[in-house]
Parts: structure tokens; sequence; C-alpha cells
């Protein structure tokens, strides 16, 4: 069919319209009873009774009254004007990717309007400026269970009744194999029937709320709040099948299946405000069924200035085996290069996604606020940034395990080098929160960080790396600097073989494989990088790229001769004192690009400056002037 304008104080259509462009009805009334097919758009601009399905493959805007008894799939919902949906329950709207309402207009959803989510999309709503949604809304936040993880969620919504976990994300306990979830606990007393809770006496709780700096058990989803007449309230969950899937009687059952919480309650809009208080984390439900912008969070959250530190915290399900923490500021972006929301590339934190925010230790006000201008484009289901900062100096350690020949991301952390960052730990430095398993920080004097701030790098300036919650296994750090202008060299030391490796700081990434054993001192602080600025080589005469290192040294320490791309074969080495008399000599069977040779230093060497010399064929090809104090 070709466009379709209906302009007419009563219209009624009994035959089916089917693939229709755009149908507009302008005026009067206008009832269809036949079957709508797939439309472009359907502009409602007078009161229509709609009585049988539709899919608005673009949008449907409406500026009137809708008594709507069909099922409606809609793109987007735009609302024009003043308007009511009315089908006494018969009709449901769809909307699969916005809600928007006009500044000033009022939208009465008459409990039809649905939010749609699954794997690709999740419906928003955009910002409501001035106008307001009256009415109850059904809010869907689809979860990919592709693993057991735990997630930080909430449910956009608030209202006093029908509002507990039980009513709503556990279907008010009716099992379809696609939706809810269970809640469980090993505590006997545990029933579906009397207080929504399954018995498992090998488990943990799977829901907790945070309270005070302490996490507490959900113990009976009949009673416990999801929301409440004011406010949504955010959960830790463990999540792993639909409601009546994921228990079996008294025993787990394995694996995992994707599942769709629903919650049905009113809309919250309007700016939103917390009391927090100083010194403390927060932990906080996105009150918007929209994305919302992390860096308006944390740079314009204050009413009087910001209340919170410059930083959030949040659990990436694809960090770890089970999830882990992952912290956002606005130099350093995410901790974690492989956090979903990095490989995205946004600062979103999703409809439905809760996070973490400290207070400041001495704020002008305890009011932090949200903001309907803080909502954002960008919905994605998987995650449950501005561009980087580009003339910041950053390294980003990254942390994999070899499982059964499949290299998996655990964990990462970063560091930024600029004027105005301190090597002291101070409120510009973000915390590590420990993960369920491995975990990788950064570590300042006895404090674990993920994402630290420091000053620009001088010279025996060095970065300790800690790893804890390994298990026995094949590991590996993946070291990678960005934007470095830094003319030294760096060096990686394994601190429990002893061992020290020159790091590259062109970009590319260092790869150190290191195993965990059952000897507790193969993890916890086991690595460094010391930066040199000491000139080893004259660099406009070593293009083979041999390096002599560390220097000054010392007696105990040795030193470890780097062969570059130098030829394969055989090499000498002699150090000579200060009145050319050779006091160590020994060879050098070079075999691979890069290859480290270690030099103890014999009885003779003792404190002072002394002559290292390369040699091939008794010829000397490099020369460098060591100091072992």
């Amino acid at each position: 069919l070709s466009n379709v304008n209906i302009n007419d104080t009563s219209f009624t259509c009994n035959m089916p319209f089917i693939n229709a462009p755009n149908i507009t009805i302008e005026g009067g009334t206008a009832t269809f009873n036949g079957v709508l097919g797939s439309v472009a758009f359907l502009t409602i601009e007078g009161s229509t009774t709609l009585a049988t399905n539709t899919t608005i493959n673009n949008t449907l805007s409406v500026g009137a009254n809708v008594t709507n008894n069909a099922i409606i799939a809609a793109n987007n919902l735009d609302v024009t004007a003043n308007t009511t949906f009315n089908g006494n329950g018969t009709g449901t709207v769809f909307v699969l990717d916005a809600l928007t309402v006009a500044s000033g207009v009022v939208l009465n959803t008459g409990d039809e309007i649905v939010l749609y989510s699954d794997e690709a999309t999740t419906a928003r709503v955009a910002p409501v400026e001035s106008g307001a949604i009256t009415g109850l809304v059904t809010v869907q936040r689809y979860l990919i269970n592709a693993g057991r993880k735990w997630r930080l969620l909430t449910a956009p919504l608030k209202g006093s009744s029908n509002n507990t976990i039980y009513s709503n994300w556990q279907n008010n306990g009716n099992a379809d194999g696609l939706t809810g979830t269970d809640v469980w606990g090993p505590v006997s007393s545990y029933d579906p029937g009397s207080n929504g809770m399954n018995y498992l006496p090998i488990s943990t709780h799977n829901f907790r709320k945070y309270n005070s700096g302490t996490w507490t058990n959900i113990n009976n989803t009949f009673s416990e709040s999801l929301f409440t007449s004011s406010r949504n309230n955010a959960f830790l969950t463990f999540i792993i099948y639909p409601y009546g899937d994921g228990v079996s009687g008294n025993d787990g059952v394995p694996g995992s299946s994707n599942t769709t919480l629903i919650a049905k309650g009113s809309l919250i809009t309007g700016d939103q405000t917390y009391t927090v208080t100083a010194g403390n984390f927060q932990l906080i439900g996105n009150p918007y069924a929209s994305p919302i912008d992390m860096e308006s969070l944390v740079l314009n959250g204050g009413v009087n200035g910001n209340v919170v530190d410059e930083k959030i915290w949040i659990i990436d399900p694809n960090i770890g085996v089970y999830g882990g923490y992952v912290t956002w500021d606005p130099v350093n972006q995410y901790s974690a290069a492989g956090a979903e929301n990095a490989l995205e590339d946004n600062q979103l934190i999703q409809s439905g996604q809760a996070f973490f925010v400290k207070a400041k230790t001495s704020p002008s006000s305890t009011t932090f606020r949200i903001n309907e201008s803080f909502k954002r484009a960008g919905a994605n289901s998987t995650v449950f940034g501005r561009a980087a900062n580009t003339s910041v100096e950053r390294i980003r350690v990254s942390l994999e395990k070899n499982e059964n020949n499949v290299i998996t991301y655990k964990d990462g952390c970063v560091v930024a080098f600029y004027a105005g960052g301190s090597n002291a730990f101070n409120e510009k430095d973000v915390e590590k929160f420990t993960n369920p398993d491995e975990t990788l920080a950064l570590m300042n004097g006895t404090t674990s960080i993920s994402s630290e701030h420091r000053a620009p790098i001088a010279n025996n300036d060095e970065l300790f790396i800690r790893v804890t919650r390994a298990v026995i296994s094949s590991y590996k750090l993946k070291v990678k600097t960005e934007n470095f202008t830094f003319g030294g060299t760096a060096y990686f030391h394994d601190l429990k073989l002893g061992t020290v490796t020159i790091m590259p700081l062109d970009g590319s990434i260092f790869e150190y494989p290191f195993d965990v054993t059952s000897d507790a001192t193969t993890q916890g602080v086991r690595f460094k990088i010391v930066f040199d600025t000491t000139l080893h080589i004259d660099d406009t005469n070593n293009p083979q790229g041999v390096v002599m290192y560390p220097n000054p040294t010392s007696k105990s320490n040795g030193i470890t001769i780097n062969l570059g791309k130098l030829e394969f074969g055989e090499y000498n080495y002699r150090i000579l004192n200060t009145l050319g008399q050779e006091l160590q000599k020994g060879t050098l069977e070079n075999q691979e690009v890069n290859q480290n040779f270690k030099i103890n230093f014999e009885s003779a060497m003792n404190t002072g400056c002394y002559t290292l010399q390369l040699l091939q064929q008794n010829a000397p090809i490099k020369s460098i002037k060591i100091l072992i104090n």
C-alpha cells in the first residue's frame, strides 16, 4: 500500500492493512478491526482504537488517546501530546528501542507499556523534561548467562504495592522456563512457599544487599522490597537460570541458561538525590530505565560541588570465572582492558545496573544527585568512554590464565603518569575490591589499587604488582604502555625467581608467563617494574638494541646482558677494573632474539666502577661503565 492518511470523524476498517509504509490518523475517531501488518510509521493524532496486532518498524507517534486492544511492537514510541493508553488490560505496547515523551507532555501508560530487553537491545526512556509518565510500566532486563556470574542489579522502578523480589523477579511464583530467577541459601528453613527461598545445603546466598560497609544476605523474598515508594534498591546477585530451573530439590543444577528479569511499577523520572556519608562507599542502582553517563556522575553529581571521588566501581561478568570488580575514572578510564564496557568503548551504567561510589572525606554537601540530563543512548545487554586522554602516559597490566589450552582474561589494573598525580596514595587513586577469584592489583604501600595516578616517571621509580586468589595453574601477565615519552628503560622483575627482563615502552605488549604452585610465594606481591634513566649504551651506536642492566647494581645482584637483535652465535664478555685489568670473563651463546644472560659477579668484584665489554671473536663491539655499590 501507499501512504494512508485518515481524517474523518468516524472511520472503521474491518479489512487488513498489510505492509503499509505509513499510516497517519489526523483527526476524528478511527477503529481498526482488521489486521495491521508491518507498518513503517504509525502516527496517531486523533482518538484511535486498535483491535489487532501490529509491528511498527520505526516509530509509533502518539498525540491522542488510544484504546489499545492489540499487541503492538514498535521500535520507538514518541508521545507528542497528552496521551492515555486504555485497553482495560487487553492491550500491550512493546517498546524495543526508546520511549520519548515531549517536553511538558503527560503520558498515562494505562499499565500497558513494556520496555523490552533481549541479547541485542534493551529499551530506554529518553530524558523526561517537565513532563511526566504515570501508570505502571513493565521493565525487562535480559541476562546473558554464558557462565555463572555475580552482578550488581536493580530495577528502575518505584511503588508501594507488588514491589517485592518475589512478585517481580520471581514471577510471583510462576515458572515459564524463560524469565525470573530463583533465590537460595544454605538455611534448612528456606521454603519457596513460605519465604520465597530455596534451600541449597552446599551453597552461599545468591542475593545480598549492602548496608553500612557490609553485605547482608537476603533470606525472605516475600518481604524484601525490590523497590520502595520512592527508590529502587540494588542487590549483589548470582543468577544462573530462569525461575524454577535453577534448583532441583536440595541440589544445585550445573551450567547456566539465559533469563529475563521482569518487574512492574512506576518509572522513576526527574532528578534523583541520595544522602552519602563522608569517606564511605555507597551502592546505588541506576534509577532510570536508560543508560547513564559515568563522567556526569562523578563530575556533576554534587549539589554544591561534587561530593564523591572521581571514580566508579562496577562488577563486570566478563572478568574472571564469576565476574569481577572493575573501576572507572576520567583519566584512566577502565582499570581492566578486558572489561565488557572497555571493549564496547563506552562509559555507561546500563539500565538495571548498580554501581559503587565513595563520598569524599570532607564533602561540602552530603547530597549526591543523578539527573535526567545524565541519560544517554547506548543500551547493551552484555555488560551487566569517552576516548582516553592521549596526553597521559599509562601502563595497563592484564592477567590471563591457560585453562585447558584456552587463554581466558582474568583481571586488570592501570597506572597513569602525569603532572598533578602523586606517588603517594591519595583520593585520585582507586582502591581495588577483591574478586571472587583471581585478583590483580597495583600495590602502594599496603593499599591495593586498580587505577593509580602517579607523578611523571623519575629515575628508580618502582611499581609493585600483586596477584591473589590464583589457583595452581599457568598464568601470563601482559603489560602494555600507552603514549610513552619516557626516555629511559623499564625493567620487569620477578621477585620470586630473581629474574630481570627489559620491558618495551613502544606500545607493544610485553608478555610474561609464570606458574602458581602450592608455594604461597608464587603469588602475592611477586612482580615489580623499575624505571631507570641511566644511559647504559649510546643508542645511536646501538642498532641491535643490546642492553646491560641494572646499573648501578650490587655485588649480590650481578648484571644482565640482553643481546637484542644480534646475530645468533657465540659472544664473550669481560669485566675490567679502572687499571684495565681483567677480573672476570665468560662466554654467551646467543640462540634467540632478546636473549638474556645473567652474570653473577665473582669474589674479585667489590664496590667501585668497572667496564663491561661485549666481544665477538675477541673484538670488543659494546662496552659500558658499571657501578657496583
